[in-house]
């Protein structure tokens, strides 16, 4: 999977005032289904289940430099492996103020497939299943477009 890349203007989320050097940002959807405001509100906590790319990441240039970016090595599960190892380096923030998500995904899907989805490959992930099997089990899991 090729890494997604969200700009936001960093003045109006004040990221520089709070001298942190990665971190992400609560989540809005666009669609006001009562389980995806389930979903936002819990970004606003710092568990595990909120370290994908889903989550708006945000990281300086030079920690991403230091930590030689992405895994080139992962088909899938680099921004929660970026994440872990950016949490390494300290001051990470979740910023209050939300960035609008798609639900393109939970169109297709149910809220429950894609929650399952989620959960399943990140466990794989953390017992060390290779990156072909998560690919396999995902594209299983999760219908696109």
């Amino acid at each position: 999977m090729v890494p997604r890349f969200a700009i936001c203007d960093a003045d109006k989320f004040d990221v520089m005032p709070s001298r942190a050097i990665h971190g992400r940002y609560t989540t809005r959807f666009q669609n006001s289904n009562w389980l995806l405001k389930i979903n936002a509100f819990f970004t606003r906590f710092d568990w595990f289940i909120c370290h994908g790319g889903d989550q708006t990441l945000f990281i300086t240039k030079e920690l991403f430099a230091s930590l030689k970016g992405y895994d080139a090595s992962l088909k899938i599960m680099e921004e929660y492996d970026l994440t872990l190892r950016a949490k390494q380096q300290g001051r990470y923030k979740i910023m209050p103020k939300a960035c609008l998500v798609s639900t393109r995904k939970y169109r297709a899907n149910s809220w429950w497939q894609v929650q399952r989805a989620n959960y399943t490959i990140v466990k794989m992930y953390r017992q060390g299943f290779p990156q072909e099997a998560l690919v396999k089990r995902y594209s299983e899991m999760i219908r696109y477009r």
